[in-house]
């Protein structure tokens, strides 16, 4: 594979970044790169567009979000500010069904979402998904009208996607703020703080919502457990990497997968945040894990290789 620089638009700026993330406070997002529509059927979207991250500026963010399936539809993001539904036959064609916001609608001519990063949830007959600048939204699945809204309450824009669990929904901000709603009316979840939980640096990487916690990695470092009731810590010491932090999965039922621009990969024990395991990559490592025969692929580093743990 012919090597291409994920961070070609600003490889200073990151390595700057990377090599003091406290002293380095430019946001980056992605590159202005186009994909054939073709591709938001592809479950693959969200690889592609990490392979072609890269840093512009906070007033033209463009969005990778990648597409959520059932077993008869697909949710994506047709271009960076517009979310669609698009049923699935038995062979895979795809027919959309309806497009948010709608610009034939009168009632979505103020719906300004300037980009898309996270992937929407589907959760019954709703699709919860998280806007740059236009907040959160709940939609009917089948039509793509809106449920209801967040669009204020809350400090920062939106990079991560939502977070969805034991009826409610959890997001972080540029901010660095994390918070929960409830999933039926989008209002401030009982016990949790109006204010949010607040980290020292901007929440990129979606939350987790696992049982009764929820998992937070900040652009810091930081990797965190918080109650779900409210929003307390579980943890008797947040972890704490060198390197900025976006990325955050669910390896197992015993253990998290957070790879850093410090070109680590952690592997961090669910039930007290301790390191299971460190991986040193070659580069900056940005994206999910992949498993094959009880071995762990973990995502993209900067010089496009994938590594195996």
């Amino acid at each position: 594979m012919k090597q291409v620089g994920a961070l070609a638009a600003c490889p200073a700026a990151v390595a700057r970044w990377t090599r003091s993330p406290t002293a380095y406070r430019r946001r980056c997002y992605d590159a202005q790169v186009k994909f054939p529509r073709a591709f938001a059927a592809l479950p693959l979207l969200a690889l592609v567009a990490l392979l072609f991250s890269a840093c512009v500026s906070v007033e033209n963010p463009q969005g990778w979000g990648s597409p959520a399936f059932t077993p008869n539809a697909v949710y994506y993001q047709e271009s960076k500010d517009h979310l669609s539904g698009a049923a699935l036959a038995p062979d895979g064609a795809a027919t959309r069904s309806w497009v948010f916001p709608d610009k034939n609608n009168p009632l979505d001519k103020e719906v300004k979402l300037k980009a898309i990063y996270g992937a929407p949830v589907v959760d019954g007959d709703t699709v919860y998904f998280s806007s740059f600048a236009g907040g959160v939204f709940a939609l009917n699945k089948d039509t793509g009208r809106p449920i209801w809204r967040v669009s204020s309450g809350f400090s920062g824009d939106i990079v991560g996607g939502v977070a969805f669990g034991g009826g409610k929904l959890a997001f972080g901000t540029t901010d660095g703020d994390v918070y929960v709603v409830d999933a039926k009316d989008g209002k401030p979840a009982a016990g949790w703080p109006r204010g949010g939980v607040s980290f020292k640096k901007g929440v990129w990487a979606a939350p987790i919502i696992a049982g009764d916690l929820v998992y937070v990695a900040s652009m810091d470092g930081t990797v965190d457990a918080l109650k779900l009731s409210d929003g307390s810590r579980a943890w008797p010491k947040a972890f704490s990497a060198t390197g900025a932090i976006a990325e955050l999965r669910v390896l197992d039922d015993a253990h998290l997968f957070a790879p850093s621009l410090n070109k680590h990969v952690y592997i961090l024990n669910r039930a007290d945040g301790t390191v299971a395991q460190d991986f040193r990559a070659q580069d900056w490592v940005w994206g999910g894990a992949a498993f094959e025969n009880n071995s762990r692929t973990s995502g993209i580093s900067r010089d496009t290789s994938t590594h195996s743990t």
